[in-house]
């Protein structure tokens, strides 16, 4: 994964894509990305995944789609496992992102 700088073109830092799929959403600094189970949040400024992140999704539970950010939240529909009850995952404390907020929701 390359963050390049809009103005010029020159990239400002790579990282290591591993099992992530695709980019949700940027806010406060922080590119936050899905993998298949788990959120991680990639500080733009360094190029490391922050500190206390990934967030790990709820047991037997996958994304089924993209997601969508709003409101300073970040929504992705999950799908799989035995339960059919929302869940919700907050960001670590230590978390330097004011407004980012995992809540996945079970499709149905």
């Amino acid at each position: 994964m390359h963050c390049l700088d809009l103005a010029n073109g020159s990239c400002q830092c790579s990282l290591d894509r591993g099992n992530l799929a695709f980019l949700a959403c940027v806010d406060c600094g922080l590119a936050i990305a899905v993998g298949s189970r788990q959120l991680t949040a990639i500080e733009l400024t360094m190029g490391k995944v922050a500190a206390g992140w990934p967030l790990k999704l709820p047991v037997d539970s996958l994304p089924s789609e993209r997601g969508y950010f709003g409101e300073g939240h970040y929504y992705l529909p999950l799908n799989g496992g035995a339960k059919r009850r929302r869940s919700s995952l907050t960001r670590p404390r230590s978390s330097t992102a004011r407004n980012v907020l995992a809540e996945p929701f079970l499709a149905t």
